[in-house]
């Protein structure tokens, strides 16, 4: 045991009284942990305090718990660089959940919370009550808007990277954006909209950096589930337009869905996308908003003043009378053309969804 610098514990069975047989001695060099429960996320595995010998490996950087219950209060949490606990914390005291990061604040840079956080946060949680100056990426998944909103107001941070997957419940979607965008550092040049799938919405943003494209933020707003409300999903994509860092995007890209492209959407996408040259529209519907402008005998100008190409499905171009004359009404040469039907958005919902992916790329599971 002195030896190893990564240890990955996968239990299959209700196996956990062997975990102090298997990890009884001390783990001087162990910079990576992994315990995995892969047999029932009903039935969380107790760690026995008596771990590596009841003695925190010095060097232990990177946690991943997937199911298992350690005591918050282990040391196992202090002066870590990477969290990732994926076990429902809805029943947690979130003033346990604050201790527990405040306990690692100095070093944290990643921090992933998966399926549920606490949902009743106390008046005495205010804003920026932990501070996490290291921490760069966040990941929230599978929580409630609201929850979310009270994490994100409760610790102070800068994050280079933001993802989020969370159910609407009586949600003030205002608070949520505000503060999600108030703990981003920077702006982004690309966003992604996508509505291809039944109940949820998601809003990429992208920055392009020596030619590498890197993902912001990546919220992901569920509008169907156990115990959530129904909601109609253009009122979470108005509500993120509005309010996280958009106005810098150069590259529009439309995944689908019709309410994608309802009035008061295309309204608030006029509004903060001033400054947007390339519009992909990769699913279209007919009498869409964006493209009635080049379909009819009356063509309305384009209300994006720096825009030069639009991009389509080659089904859904319009004739070449209509394309000229809406280049002429716009009064900017734009080019409208056939999107290649092998191109895709910069990255695919199922990617998060499939937590665990990240989640191994987070701990060096993974390249």
């Amino acid at each position: 045991m002195n030896r190893i610098s990564l240890l990955d514990i996968q239990l299959r069975h209700d196996s956990s009284t062997s975990l102090p047989q298997l990890c009884e001695k001390q783990a001087l060099l162990l910079e990576r942990l992994r315990i995995e429960n892969r047999f029932s996320m009903w039935q969380p595995v107790p760690i026995p305090t008596t771990i590596f010998g009841g003695v925190r490996p010095p060097r232990l950087r990177h946690l991943f718990l997937r199911f298992c219950r350690l005591p918050w209060d282990s040391s196992l949490f202090h002066n870590l660089q990477t969290l990732v606990l994926e076990q429902n914390l809805e029943s947690l005291d979130p003033v346990q959940l604050l201790d527990l990061l405040r306990a690692t604040a100095r070093s944290l840079e990643i921090l992933t919370l998966s399926e549920g956080l606490p949902t009743r946060w106390p008046a005495s949680v205010t804003e920026g009550t932990v501070a996490l100056p290291l921490l760069r990426e966040l990941r929230l998944l599978g929580s409630n808007v609201d929850a979310c909103t009270s994490l994100l107001r409760s610790v102070a941070c800068r994050l280079s990277f933001l993802s989020i997957r969370a159910g609407v419940t009586e949600s003030d979607f205002a608070a949520f954006f505000d503060t999600s965008a108030h703990r981003l550092r920077g702006s982004i040049d690309t966003l992604k909209i996508d509505g291809n799938y039944v109940e949820n919405v998601q809003l990429e943003g992208y920055v392009t950096t020596a030619g590498v494209r890197h993902s912001v933020f990546n919220i992901i707003i569920v509008q169907a589930g156990n115990g959530y409300h129904q909601m109609p999903p253009s009122e979470s994509v108005v509500a993120g337009l509005n309010r996280l860092p958009v106005s810098e995007a150069r590259m529009l890209y439309l995944a689908g869905g019709h309410h994608v492209l309802e009035d008061q959407v295309v309204s608030s996408l006029y509004a903060n996308l001033s400054k947007l040259r390339i519009l992909d529209a990769a699913y279209v519907l007919p009498g869409d908003n964006f493209m009635k402008a080049f379909g009819g005998p009356v063509l309305l100008p384009i209300p994006f003043p720096y825009l030069e190409r639009i991009q389509v499905p080659q089904e859904s171009l319009p004739h070449a009378q209509a394309v000229a004359d809406a280049r002429k009404s716009a009064g900017v040469p734009i080019i409208l053309e056939a999107r290649d039907p092998r191109a895709a958005p910069p990255n695919n919902l199922q990617d998060y969804i499939a937590c665990l992916t990240c989640f191994q790329r987070d701990l060096g599971w993974s390249d």
